[in-house]
């Protein structure tokens, strides 16, 4: 089933592990030591002094900046944080390298013409202490890029105790020198809660891909990176009718083990209603026993709904060992 990786990924999401890089081991004396060419660190000074800025109340808005944070449980403790961005075309240098700062210097097999490099740098603080920090480049990707005039989506994140925060935070091309910066409340769930509900979620075009390696702290990934799985979210929740299929994929969270099976028994229903409020289709309950949830949908299957409107998905949620009740809501548009 084409939901499988996004449920194998948000699985991974509740059980894995943190996994830290060993400490690498001297090389044998008889072998030769390669030379390790010096990278710039991040955050740049330049990036400092547009982080302290911005701490002080002065934001930059040199390149259009989309991003919304999602969040899901970790029994690594905490709740995992996952931003998906997507940066202005206008404002980035693509196919430039930042060590090169004149197009006619670089040499054949340099930077590719659809990527710009650029740092992320930031902090997440709990009062005035930061208590989490982001420096590091990236290369960004404008292939496949629609009539938005933004990029491909990319992502960042980390493990956070619930409660609220300040985020601050921005991004800077490596080779115009142009910042935008960010500075937001951060209301992080405790989503470990005996509370009946879900995770944030996600609605996608198509099915997730693989993504190797154990997500890191400051890393920027492809796509939204959840786990073991990559998934193109647009960050808009706009769907063509006839469009590829959307994939509803979540967490369900608090939900109580049957004590005769040890294992959770929970139903869903998903609804959409109209601008107005109005239920135009349901679907009956369908029974779950794992937390992690991968649905399909196709617009084109939901004969009430037409392009130019908008519309609320509704997840409801039913406890069948307690009978506690929840529901999650998600606005959509379908523009074509």
């Amino acid at each position: 089933m084409r939901s499988t990786l996004a449920i194998l990924a948000l699985t991974a999401v509740m059980s894995s592990e943190s996994v830290v890089g060993q400490e690498p081991t001297d090389p044998p004396a008889q072998e030769p030591v390669a030379e390790i060419p010096v990278t710039p660190a991040f955050p740049t000074a330049e990036a400092e002094v547009a982080l302290q800025d911005a701490l002080d109340g002065e934001l930059r808005q040199d390149l259009a900046l989309s991003f919304t944070p999602h969040f899901f449980p970790s029994f690594q403790g905490g709740t995992l944080l996952v931003v998906g961005f997507r940066v202005g075309t206008n404002g980035l240098l693509f196919g430039v390298d930042s060590d090169a700062l004149d197009p006619a210097s670089i040499p054949a097999g340099g930077m590719p013409s659809e990527v710009a490099q650029v740092e992320l740098f930031g902090g997440i603080y709990a009062g005035a202490e930061q208590i989490r920090s982001l420096g590091t480049a990236a290369k960004l990707d404008r292939t496949g890029v629609e009539s938005s005039g933004l990029t491909a989506t990319h992502s960042f994140g980390d493990t956070l105790p619930a409660g609220t925060y300040r985020f601050v935070w921005g991004i800077r091309d490596l080779v115009s020198g142009n910042v935008s910066t960010v500075d937001q409340q951060l209301e992080v769930p405790d989503l470990s809660a005996a509370r009946l509900g879900t995770s944030s979620v996600l609605m996608v075009e198509g099915p997730p891909t693989p993504a190797a390696g154990i997500f890191a702290p400051g890393t920027v990934y492809p796509g939204v990176r959840v786990a073991t799985a990559s998934f193109t979210d647009r960050l808009v929740h706009a769907f063509s009718k006839t469009g590829p299929e959307v994939l509803v994929t979540f967490v369900v969270t608090g939900v109580q083990r049957d004590p005769e099976t040890g294992s959770p028994n929970f139903s869903i229903r998903y609804q959409i209603l109209d601008a107005a409020g109005q239920r135009i289709w349901a679907t009956p309950a369908q029974p779950h026993a794992r937390p992690t949830i991968g649905q399909p949908l196709r617009f084109e299957d939901v004969e009430p709904v037409s392009p130019g409107n908008s519309y609320t998905l509704v997840i409801l949620l039913e406890d069948l060992t307690n009978n506690a009740e929840a529901t999650t809501e998600m606005p959509f548009r379908i523009v074509e």
